[in-house]
């Protein structure tokens, strides 16, 4: 998203005399206090309010101040010794910089002097650390000493009781189904088709900007003063055609299903499948069929079973009254199935 800058002007920070109270003085004006001659601290400055700002006339912005070394002063980059003290400024270091400010259009800017009045703010402090209730803990541990407990697993041997099958056909149909589609998706089977029009999507369109006004610290006693400026966009619907007609389509209409117990027992329907086969209005087709194949066991000396899915040639290796070991839950003593296989 590209924003677009303007400048609105270049006008000086402000900033109070340490030494003898004196406030807002200009931060490129008044590089030393003019009711005590005090030099100015690069620390002191801030942003003025909307109604106290002093424009800068032909400002050359050359760069940040440079700190001295030696009594702390700032200085113009291009200077080569301070003017407060007379040090060499090599050894200096750029000044700290206020960090920018952005408000909307429309508002209005106030002063960002952190010192008003002979009063030094006291640094907001987070909020304490929030400690978890007892109650909340000890529910913690027996949560997860529950989930231990139930996940835990041992090793058991179990009789094979029974061996049980079940299957499911389903048969399908070919008929007329009502369906919605738009135009250019309908298929060529289609009658009776009748059309409106329905917002398809949506596009981003184009919808004005919002701006705010920035001011940006330059770190050599004046700040920038910009509007910036971001599109705004919002969403068109896109129109198309919808359209519901009738088209030939396979359908479930019932579902065979047979079950059956032991290795040895015939698996099959008892009804004959699709009655009409082909490709026309009623005509049926059988579709994939599923099997389910389940061990019956029970743990040695316990009279509960529990059935388990396993896959066919797993069922058929083992025989009944078989043994088999296999995991168990150590809480409630349920058989983990896939252990089975």
């Amino acid at each position: 998203m590209t924003t677009r800058e303007e400048e609105l002007g270049t006008y000086e920070m402000l900033w109070d005399c340490g030494a003898c109270g004196t406030a807002k003085l200009l931060g490129l004006t008044h590089r030393h206090c003019p009711a005590c001659g005090a030099p100015q601290e690069a620390s002191k400055r801030y942003f003025p309010s909307d109604e106290e700002k002093v424009a800068t006339l032909d400002h050359v912005y050359t760069g940040v101040d440079q700190q001295c070394a030696a009594c702390g002063s700032p200085s113009a980059i291009s200077a080569h010794h301070c003017p407060n003290c007379g040090a060499p400024l090599a050894e200096g270091k750029a000044v700290a910089t206020k960090g920018p400010e952005r408000i909307a259009e429309t508002s209005v800017f106030s002063s960002s002097n952190a010192e008003r009045d002979g009063e030094v703010p006291v640094p907001r402090q987070g909020p304490a650390p929030k400690r978890l209730p007892v109650a909340l803990l000890v529910f913690v541990a027996l949560a997860a000493f529950a989930i231990f407990a139930f996940t835990r697993k041992k090793s058991s041997t179990l009789d094979i009781v029974a061996h049980h099958w079940r299957m499911e056909r389903p048969i399908e149909v070919y008929e007329l189904v009502a369906r919605e589609a738009w135009r250019d998706e309908l298929p060529s089977t289609a009658t009776g088709v009748a059309c409106h029009e329905e917002a398809r999507s949506t596009r981003s369109v184009p919808d004005g900007e919002t701006c705010e006004r920035v001011r940006k610290d330059l770190g050599n006693g004046a700040f920038k003063e910009t509007r910036e400026c971001k599109p705004k966009f919002r969403d068109e619907p896109v129109m198309g055609t919808r359209c519901r007609f009738e088209a030939p389509a396979w359908r479930v209409a019932r579902t065979d299903r047979a079950e059956g117990q032991g290795l040895a027992s015939v698996r099959r329907f008892a009804g004959s499948g699709a009655v009409r086969t082909g490709l026309c209005l009623g005509c049926e087709r059988e579709g994939r069929v599923e099997e389910v194949f389940e061990l019956e066991v029970r743990a040695a000396g316990s009279p509960k079973t529990e059935r388990c899915a396993v896959s066919e040639s797993r069922w058929r290796a083992l025989a009944d009254g078989a043994s088999v070991v296999a995991a168990v839950r150590a809480v409630g003593g349920g058989v983990v199935c896939a252990s089975l296989e």
